[in-house]
């Protein structure tokens, strides 16, 4: 079973932790990355 996750619930659920990416202002992919890993680390690693 394959499933997908629309972009703008991810926007909104990203954004949901991290004010920075809430609007429809433009933010480097490596820095939305950076969040989305140390995020992860940090989960893996309790």
């Amino acid at each position: 079973m394959e499933r997908s996750v629309a972009p703008v619930k991810l926007k909104k659920a990203i954004g949901k932790f991290s004010p920075q990416f809430n609007g429809s202002q433009q933010h480097d992919s490596h820095e939305l990355l950076s969040f989305m890993l140390d995020g992860l680390h940090e989960d893996l690693n309790r």
